[in-house]
């Protein structure tokens, strides 16, 4: 049997390289193919995130639309807001002029009120004078009817005695002569006859005028009455309007305080809305700040992209598979595949906190604006109770307080608020 040639010992190295060759590059396709569908399924997962990214774009447009909304709403309750404080500036202005009006007024009822004391001093000096008056009337009257009555009698008694004097007289010349007894008895009652009638004249007319005199005590003792009780009407409607235009003063005082707790109000509520402004503002700013981040990872994930895709490109080119390109290539593949996949993940995660930024400051746009909204209520309600008050303030003010004589009545009322 003939022997079988040796084998050249270079071809058998170059055999075993040829296989070892083989070997690897069969690992590397295995690899490949491994890479290629670790590579799909990164590009099923990027689908998926691309989608969901769309979503919270699509989602975060709409937040950007109802916070749109919710601007034009909110400028619209701030320049209500402003108007409302525009507003309450007037009144308050309103306030202070009316309050100097009260001033005023409260001066000028203080000097009526003074001019009445001294006007109610006097009638009461008058009324005074009057009752004294009256009682010396009454004293001197009763002084007068007893002065009467003292001559009536005595002049009665006088002529009582003269009359039996003269009939005692008679009675002696009656023995004398019957006849100058008769004549001298018919002459003497008329001649008492005549004076009695006198005597009873005088004592009618005193009587007369004892009747006058107490008809006129009786008409000044009437007026007296009268007077008294104009003097104790005008004296209680001096107190009522005292009690009046203290209670009015210390309405105005607690409307005045009143007002500058309002006025406070307003200022702290001021403060509140340029403190909740700023926060607006640098939550937008960080808002524009993540949005700008964003749309550079945007770019940057677009480069790796493209990157990427010059990479494949360049593989399906390459025709020749020497080793260290295959192991270059799948090196490239897989830190492209590796930053993708780390780029994307950034990505959705910054999508989410920005997402989830924007619904923090919708929902606080929302609050902002029902808070705004239930201030906005509360001051409404405020102002029209203020202006109630005020209305009822200067419709009840001062109705002016009649004089008891024609000079207080000629007194000017006060002028009413409008």
């Amino acid at each position: 049997m003939a022997e079988e040639p040796a084998a050249n010992p270079c071809c058998s190295v170059w055999k075993f390289q040829y296989t070892e060759v083989v070997a690897k590059r069969n690992a590397l396709r295995e690899a490949v193919n491994l890479l290629s569908a670790h590579i799909n399924k990164i590009e099923a997962e990027n689908l998926t995130l691309s989608k969901a990214l769309e979503e919270e774009r699509a989602r975060v447009e709409a937040e950007k639309d109802a916070k749109a909304k919710e601007s034009v709403v909110r400028v619209e309750l701030e320049n209500e807001v402003l108007q409302l404080k525009s507003e309450i500036t007037s009144l308050q202005e309103n306030v202070y002029a009316r309050e100097e009006l009260f001033q005023t007024q409260i001066s000028q009822g203080e000097a009526e009120n003074k001019r009445l004391k001294e006007l109610l001093e006097k009638e009461k000096e008058r009324g005074d004078a009057e009752i004294k008056k009256d009682e010396v009337e009454k004293s001197k009257l009763d002084g007068e009817t007893q002065m009467i009555d003292k001559d009536f009698i005595q002049k009665q008694v006088s002529a009582e005695i003269n009359r039996f004097k003269e009939l005692l007289v008679n009675e002696m010349k009656r023995e004398d002569s019957n006849k100058k007894k008769a004549l001298e008895s018919f002459g003497l009652p008329e001649a008492e006859k005549s004076k009695t009638d006198g005597e009873e004249m005088m004592v009618d007319i005193e009587r007369n005028q004892a009747e006058e005199l107490k008809t006129t005590l009786e008409a000044l003792k009437s007026e007296a009455c009268e007077a008294r009780i104009k003097l104790g009407t005008e004296r209680s409607k001096y107190e009522e309007a005292k009690k009046k235009l203290k209670a009015e003063k210390f309405k105005a005082n607690w409307e005045k305080k009143r007002a500058d707790s309002e006025k406070a109000k307003a200022e702290l509520q001021k403060r509140c809305a340029e403190e909740e402004r700023k926060k607006l503002l640098n939550e937008e700013y960080r808002s524009d700040a993540l949005s700008k981040r964003l749309e550079e990872e945007k770019k940057r994930s677009e480069e790796l992209e493209r990157k990427i895709q010059d990479i494949m490109y360049t593989e399906k080119v390459e025709k020749v598979c020497p080793e260290e390109s295959d192991r270059q290539h799948e090196n490239v593949q897989t830190n492209s595949a590796n930053a993708n996949v780390v780029l994307l993940e950034k990505h959705l995660e910054l999508e989410k906190k920005h997402v989830k930024h924007a619904k923090k400051v919708a929902k606080f746009e929302r609050r902002r604006n029902d808070l705004l909204q239930q201030e906005i209520c509360c001051l409404k309600q405020d102002l029209q109770q203020f202006c109630h008050r005020l209305n009822l303030l200067g419709g009840s003010f001062f109705h002016g307080v009649e004089g008891i004589d024609a000079s207080a009545k000629g007194t000017t009322e006060l002028p009413k608020l409008p």
